[in-house]
C-alpha cells in the first residue's frame, strides 16, 4: 500500500466522498441521478444524512424493466427526500429524442439506454431549473466494482495467498471469473495501476466521453465526485479492502447499509439503468437503414457488416452502432451548442 494511506473505514470513506461531494455543489443548484443502484444510492444518501442539499431532489429513470425503480423508490422513502420520476421514451421517440440530443451537442450521443436515459434525466431537471446534477460515475473503477477489474483482483489475490478471498468470492459469484482471471494472469503489481488502467484505457473512457456531449445538448453541468482527486486513496488500500465478502462494491454497499439499510445495498439483481436496445429500438429498423444508407458509414464497415446490412440481416446493436456513425457525420456539419 502506498505510505501514509491506511486502510479506510465505512466513516472514512464516508467522510472523503462527502468532502468530493460538498466541493463540487458549493453555490449551485444541485440536484442527483438515483437509478437505485449502489453508487447513486450511496451519493444520495450521504447528501441526505449530512444535510449537504436542502430540500434534496432526485431524478429517476422509469424503463419499465428490471427492478432499479422500486429500490429508487425504497431509498428516497427512507431517506425522506423527494423523487421525480422521467419516462425513458423508446422506439420512433427514442430517435426523435436522440437525434434532438445528438444536434443540440452537436455531436453524437451514444445510443444505449444509460445514455438515453441519463440525458432523459438531465433533460428534465434543466427543466425544473436544476443547473447541476449528480451522478455516480466512477465509483465501479475506483473500488474495483465491475467484471474487468475484478478479474485483477482475483489474479493478484491467489498470486497473494489470499485463499480465503478468492474463495469467498466464488462461494458467492461461482467460478467463472476466477478461470477468466487464471487465463488472464497478473498483469498489474498493484490494484492502483490495475485501476488506473480501468480509468484510462478500458470501456469505462467510453462512457465517460460522453458526458460532455450529454452537458452540452441538455446545459446542465454533470458532476461526478468519484473522480475526484479526494478519492485518490482508495486505489491504494491492501486487497481484502476491496472484495473481503465476495461482493462486488463491498465498501460501498457497507457504507450504504448505515443509510438504507441491507435490503437496498445488497441488492442482488443487475444495477444501474436497464434499457433493453433490442426491443427499444425493434421498431425503428427501417428508419435506421435509411439513414445510414443516406451517409457514407457502410463503406467503412468490414465486408461481412456490408453483407449483413444489405441482406437486412443487421443486429440492432450493429444498426446502433452505424446510426451513431451517421449521425457523427450529419451533426459534425452544424454544430450547435446549448449552454
Amino acid at each position: 500500500m502506498r505510505l501514509g494511506y491506511r486502510v479506510l473505514a465505512p466513516a472514512d470513506l464516508d467522510t472523503l466522498v462527502a468532502t468530493a461531494l460538498r466541493r463540487r455543489i458549493t453555490a449551485k443548484n444541485v440536484c442527483f441521478a438515483l437509478s437505485g443502484g449502489v453508487d447513486s444510492t450511496l451519493l444520495t444518501a450521504i447528501a441526505a444524512t449530512r444535510q449537504l442539499v436542502q430540500p434534496l431532489v432526485a431524478y429517476t429513470a422509469v424503463t419499465d424493466v428490471g427492478a432499479d425503480l422500486g429500490y429508487a423508490e425504497q431509498a428516497a422513502d427512507q431517506l425522506g427526500i423527494e423523487l421525480r420520476r422521467v419516462e425513458v421514451p423508446n422506439g420512433a421517440v427514442a430517435l426523435d429524442f436522440y437525434d434532438d440530443m445528438s444536434t443540440r451537442a452537436g455531436a453524437a450521443l451514444s445510443l444505449v439506454g444509460n445514455s438515453i436515459g441519463f440525458a432523459a434525466i438531465c433533460t428534465a431537471a434543466k427543466a425544473d431549473g436544476f443547473d447541476a446534477i449528480v451522478d455516480g460515475t466512477g465509483a465501479e473503477q475506483m473500488t474495483a466494482g465491475n467484471k474487468r477489474i475484478i478479474k485483477d483482483w482475483l489474479a493478484l489475490a491467489e498470486a497473494a495467498g489470499h485463499d480465503d478471498l478468492v474463495s469467498a468470492f466464488v462461494e458467492r459469484n461461482g467460478a467463472s471469473l476466477l478461470k477468466q482471471a487464471r487465463r488472464q494472469g497478473v498483469r498489474f503489481a498493484t490494484m492502483a495501476e490495475a485501476i488506473d488502467h480501468e480509468l484510462t484505457d478500458s470501456k469505462f473512457t467510453y462512457w465517460r466521453s460522453h458526458h460532455p456531449i450529454t452537458q452540452r445538448a441538455t446545459g446542465i453541468e454533470i458532476i461526478s465526485p468519484f473522480l475526484g482527486s479526494e478519492l485518490e486513496k482508495l486505489k491504494y488500500q491492501p486487497l481484502e479492502w476491496y472484495c473481503p465478502d465476495g461482493w462486488m462494491k463491498s465498501p460501498l454497499r457497507r457504507l450504504l447499509a448505515t443509510h438504507v439499510g441491507d435490503a437496498v445495498a445488497y441488492r442482488q439483481d443487475k444495477q444501474g439503468l436497464r434499457w433493453p436496445r433490442k426491443s427499444s429500438l425493434a421498431s425503428c429498423h427501417q428508419r435506421m437503414r435509411h439513414v445510414i444508407a443516406e451517409s457514407d458509414v457502410i463503406r467503412f464497415a468490414s465486408w461481412r457488416h456490408r453483407l449483413a446490412f444489405r441482406l437486412n440481416a443487421a443486429s440492432t446493436s450493429r444498426l446502433a452502432r452505424l446510426y451513431e456513425e451517421a449521425t457523427a457525420q450529419r451533426v459534425k456539419k452544424r454544430p450547435k451548442a446549448v449552454g
